[in-house]
């Protein structure tokens, strides 16, 4: 049968696209055949379990939205690249065991193991849940912490960490000295950070042989401190574009 078949910009591969219905055998083959990704937002109550998913072998990209299900049979799909989860329950999914895994998108209650499969570069936290966020894995590259309520600081679990972007929105307050722990830093976002502490330690992040591929997004309010950290921040960053 015919598929909807979509591509957003941000996504490395098209899309077919199924609202309360599961593919048919003749859609399946056509996805596998083709190399797309499959998008289900909701299922009929009798395919609630997703066991269907366990004939998608050679799947590589998948989104589930607005639905509960058994979430061991995604520990069986070692094919997958790029999954996001947004379930509206929390559910406790092993992601360790994936080996392709490289980009995780979710809420992090239940799914903290993103952090520990074994090739994650890109990872976007789309609610902590209050949660503390995982030691930060050497190989990955890339961070987003959406609703950052309760994430003060970021831990890098192992020397030399490969982490080059961070964003963080909606934190109570963030300590910047704790991304000294990261060297591959070029882009720093904080938004809607209530409270910035030591602001200075962006002066000695190392920043040398970067240039001005460092950006740094200023959307944060820190009380009647702003113009002083502010001003710290631009030192930092003219610091470095003018050694260019």
């Amino acid at each position: 049968g015919n598929i909807i078949i979509r591509q957003m910009p941000t996504e490395n591969v098209p899309y077919a696209y199924f609202e309360n219905v599961i593919p048919t055998d003749s859609q399946r083959a056509k996805i596998l055949r083709n190399g797309l990704g499959l998008h289900i937002n909701g299922v009929p109550t009798e395919q609630s379990s997703l066991d269907f998913l366990m004939s998608y072998q050679g799947l590589t990209h998948l989104n589930l939205v607005g639905m509960t299900f058994d979430p061991s049979l995604l520990a069986s799909m070692t094919s997958l690249v790029d999954l996001r989860l947004v379930t509206g329950a929390n559910m406790s999914v092993d992601l360790a065991g994936l080996p392709n895994l490289e980009t995780f998108a979710g809420s992090l209650a239940g799914n903290e193991s993103a952090f520990d499969a074994p090739k994650i570069r890109c990872i976007l936290i789309e609610d902590t849940d209050g949660r503390n966020i995982p030691t930060i894995p050497r190989q990955l590259r890339e961070l987003d912490l959406v609703s950052a309520r309760k994430i003060h600081a970021l831990v890098s679990r192992e020397p030399d960490s490969e982490l080059e972007r961070v964003s963080i929105e909606s934190a109570s307050r963030f300590d910047i000295g704790s991304l000294t722990a990261f060297p591959r830093l070029k882009s720093i976002s904080l938004d809607r950070v209530k409270e910035i502490h030591n602001a200075k330690a962006l002066k000695h992040l190392p920043l040398d042989g970067l240039g001005c591929s460092i950006v740094v997004v200023l959307t944060t309010l820190v009380h009647s401190r702003t113009p002083r950290w502010v001003a710290s921040l631009s030192w930092a960053s003219s610091e470095t574009c003018s050694s260019l």
